[in-house]
């Protein structure tokens, strides 16, 4: 049954891209960087062929001469953005009061962050990840000087302080952002600008997204990176992540396994 899910989504997936070309494809941009070192490499370029990255280097470099050439101008390239917790069925559905709701109420913020301590510890024992969802506490808050405003302002608090004790205890840390929980309109790198604002580096917030997500999907080398052998999955954003993380936000350019998803006007 899983499998069927994984085929049918994997389909509709598909059928939304510019089908690949089995040739090669080169793309440029003036900047490229590599998440795993942090490395901003100032006209760089990515030669694709058959869904993978076949070489990653300078601009000028050798390259197949029927390859077919995305030039992306003063974009930054990245490699594709990985998300490890949606809900492809849910579309910002609110829940209901539960057992959750009644510990957010009744229990202390003292209370709750000891637990999130000892939680932490025990995680970072068992090698456990953290995918802490940031952003959707932070949206539909009810109005100040009601019980469930109340809740709301208080769930957001009590997620800062668990946040900020695993990032202080070394707990491994991938992006998530429970989209699904929230409508699939709204733009989940809202999460970047959360993980910056309590305590991470943009590197850090971008590593979350490649490199940690690839690390805890048991999938190194094969995505999250920009690397030969990895699947072609490319993005492009306007501005310097790395210097400010919101530039996230600015997705210009998409290839997944080879695929041309979106591109500037006139590519």
């Amino acid at each position: 049954m899983r499998a069927a899910w994984s085929i049918a989504i994997s389909l509709l997936i598909a059928s939304s891209a510019v089908a690949a070309d089995p040739s090669a494809t080169v793309i440029r941009a003036h900047w490229l960087i590599d998440p795993a070192t942090g490395q901003r490499h100032e006209h760089w370029e990515v030669l694709v062929e058959n869904q993978h990255i076949r070489a990653v280097h300078a601009t000028g470099g050798e390259v197949p001469a029927q390859a077919a050439v995305i030039d992306l101008g003063e974009s930054t390239l990245l490699p594709g953005l990985i998300d490890t917790h949606t809900h492809l069925f849910l579309q910002g559905e609110t829940p209901g009061p539960g057992d959750y709701d009644s510990q957010l109420l009744k229990h202390p913020a003292s209370y709750r962050a000891a637990r999130a301590v000892v939680s932490a510890r025990r995680a970072l024992k068992q090698g456990t990840w953290y995918v802490p969802t940031l952003q959707v506490y932070y949206t539909d808050w009810d109005p100040p000087d009601t019980p469930t405003g109340r809740r709301d302002r208080k769930r957001a608090e009590v997620h800062a302080v668990s946040f900020r004790k695993a990032m202080k205890a070394g707990v491994k840390m991938a992006f998530d952002t429970d989209v699904g929980g929230f409508s699939w309109s709204e733009p989940i790198a809202q999460e970047f600008g959360r993980e910056v604002e309590l305590g991470m580096t943009p590197l850090q917030a971008l590593q979350s997204a490649t490199t940690r997500a690839a690390e805890l999907l048991e999938r190194q080398g094969a995505i999250g990176t920009l690397a030969p052998g990895a699947w072609a999955d490319v993005i492009a954003v306007t501005g310097d992540p790395l210097q400010d993380v919101n530039a996230l936000k600015n997705v210009v350019f998409v290839m997944k396994n080879g695929a041309v998803f979106k591109s500037p006007p006139g590519h």
